[in-house]
């Protein structure tokens, strides 16, 4: 990953708001903030956890009231509500934990979507606790909390929803390009494809031996026409990415010209602006 995308080698400004934005939006900021709630909790009745008795108020009741921790003024032991909550809250900032080490350590130099979905779904039960907590034990603001936790679910879902149209018509530019690939170039030729996107490739189902990429190719755009040659290459597809190879980079509004090669097809969207050109050799 690192090698087909040097950009992303090295931290930067962008990319780290773009890894930030990412996992807040996918495991969902309410879901967040209740689980930080939760394990801000957890760690205040640590003390009440270990001793046998829970201190309610001016009160002191034996955490053995009943099975279900109600104390006998009708409230829920802290104690039992901390209790219930441990497990969840660990297994929740253990991954994310071991998310945020790996990506500072490079490990996981890009945060998908699908990682914050894992705690979504993890902190979703955790949510439901935290709101019952406060709902339980300061009703006074029960209802400003669960409008607050509906506008920012809204939020999210409005974002993802975009996201996921947006994303949608990105594959659809990927997959006219990748059909027109499929269609047009002869497996039985010894010719091969440049190609740097990943989607492009399986979508196409050309063997990925018959693809070159700018892990091979030098980012010199005098030494790249040579390199094409020298790689038989019979298709050239150009995607303009931040971190795409400069030798392939083609400005906006213009019509790619490389030596030897003519633009047969193109494919784009302006919503998650992708814009994909389709060359091929002159016979």
């Amino acid at each position: 990953l690192l090698t087909m995308n040097p950009a992303i080698a090295h931290f930067s400004p962008v990319n780290v708001l773009k890894d930030t934005a990412t996992l807040l939006v996918s495991t969902d900021i309410a879901v967040l903030i209740a689980s930080f709630a939760a394990a801000w909790f957890v760690i205040k009745r640590a003390r009440e956890i270990r001793n046998p008795t829970v201190r309610e108020g001016a009160a002191s009741y034996p955490a053995s009231v009943d099975e279900a921790g109600t104390l006998p003024d009708g409230r829920v032991s802290t104690k039992n509500a901390a209790q219930g909550v441990l497990s969840p809250v660990i297994f929740f900032f253990a991954f994310l934990g071991l998310l945020v080490a790996a990506y500072l350590t490079h490990q996981q130099p890009i945060i998908f979507p699908r990682y914050g979905l894992i705690l979504f779904t993890l902190g979703l039960p955790i949510l439901a606790w935290t709101f019952r907590h406060i709902r339980n034990s300061r009703p006074q603001i029960a209802r400003t909390v669960l409008i607050g936790v509906i506008v920012i679910l809204a939020l999210d879902a409005s974002i993802q929803f975009a996201g996921a149209v947006g994303t949608i018509k990105q594959y659809r530019a990927q997959r006219a390009v990748a059909d027109y690939l499929r269609d047009h170039f002869d497996l039985r030729a010894a010719g091969k494809v440049f190609c740097d996107d990943g989607t492009v490739r399986v979508l196409s189902g050309i063997p990925e031996a018959r693809f070159v990429t700018s892990s091979q190719a030098p980012r010199d755009a005098g030494a790249f026409p040579s390199f094409l040659q020298s790689a038989e290459v019979e298709y050239l597809v150009l995607v303009n990415t931040p971190s795409s190879n400069p030798a392939t980079t083609v400005p906006l509004n213009d019509v790619p010209a490389f030596e030897s090669f003519q633009p047969v097809f193109r494919s784009r969207t302006s919503f998650i602006p992708t814009d994909i050109w389709l060359l091929r050799k002159e016979k």
